[in-house]
């Protein structure tokens, strides 16, 4: 298999010839570019599996480079390197360029390694993901949440509990046929951006910090890049990046509220919640399924689609 290929883009030489140092020696293809402009040149010829990039250069910033390469080149993963006075630059990326994470300078080399190890984990894992889903073949989609679910060993069968919640939802409420196979899909993806999650945060017993928080949030947008890139999947995209957003509008990562989220996206709100609910997780207990219930209940008209609720509830009292 061929060496992954990485392109390092920074206007100070003494930066780049450090970098490439230290990654020849991991056996790694490596690109360079002085600014954004060349580094933009350097991906039209070439596939790039990452991308390093300096915050403050001349011409285009570190922010803007990446914001562009996110739209052009979706799949490549994408690294900051910034100063600790361009902290706020760096948030800007990870909003707007969905960068996998910044590091500051000076580097410890150890961790700019396993960095690098766990985005080309992502990239490799996101690819693969990809191509199976251009088949849009169902049991395809079935082994790809399955091997998500890897990852996470409490959520195994999740996304098959999720589906058969959300098409008993979707048949309560008449939905066309149509819609409803859309959902299902949606249904057994709708975690596929956990894939670009560290295994170490999906498993943390105890509370996540502020920035694994926001590594976890960014799961519903990672979802819904991946399944742009296969194109039968670009009805879906809406349902997975919308189904933490909340009825009241609190929710992420978009703030929609009421019926600004798809409908789909708060049928899988609601039995994403209870299948989470009522199962093991890594920081506590489940819930009894009257617990759940109650929860649900109470959540009407603040987390939950009150229409939803309702459905789901009389399908959960046919299906005892």
């Amino acid at each position: 298999m061929p060496a992954p290929t990485l392109l390092l883009v920074d206007d100070e030489e003494n930066v780049l010839h450090s970098l490439k140092r230290l990654l020849h020696q991991e056996g790694y293809t490596i690109l360079t570019a002085s600014n954004g402009e060349e580094g933009l040149e350097k991906l039209e010829s070439t596939p790039v599996a990452l991308v390093i990039s300096d915050q403050r250069m001349p011409g285009k910033s570190g922010v803007d480079f990446l914001r562009l390469v996110k739209e052009r080149w979706p799949e490549t993963v994408r690294i900051m390197l910034t100063g600790y006075a361009d902290i706020e630059a760096a948030i800007a990326a990870i909003n707007s360029g969905e960068v996998f994470r910044f590091i500051t300078k000076p580097w410890n080399e150890g961790e700019i390694k396993e960095v690098i190890r766990q985005a080309l984990e992502r990239y490799d894992s996101t690819t693969k993901l990809v191509e199976a889903l251009k088949s849009s073949n169902l049991q395809a989609v079935k082994a790809l949440s399955e091997a998500v679910e890897l990852k996470d060993p409490y959520t195994r069968g999740h996304c098959d509990r999720v589906a058969k919640y959300a098409l008993g939802i979707a048949r309560r409420l008449n939905l066309p046929e149509e819609e409803i196979r859309y959902l299902e899909y949606a249904s057994y993806l709708h975690d596929c951006g956990k894939i670009g999650v560290d295994r170490e945060v999906l498993n943390k017993a105890g509370e996540l910090t502020a920035q694994e928080w926001e590594q976890v949030k960014k799961h519903s947008q990672m979802g819904e890049n991946v399944v742009k890139q296969a194109n039968f999947f670009l009805r879906i995209a809406p349902l997975i990046r919308s189904h933490h957003e909340r009825w009241d509008g609190s929710g992420y990562p978009d703030g929609k509220a009421g019926e600004e989220i798809p409908l789909g996206a708060r049928i899988i709100a609601v039995a994403d919640a209870y299948d989470a609910m009522t199962s093991d997780r890594p920081y506590r207990k489940a819930l009894s399924p009257e617990e759940a219930v109650a929860i649900l209940s109470k959540e009407k008209g603040k987390q939950f689609d009150p229409m939803i609720v309702e459905s789901f509830l009389e399908f959960l009292e046919d299906n005892k």
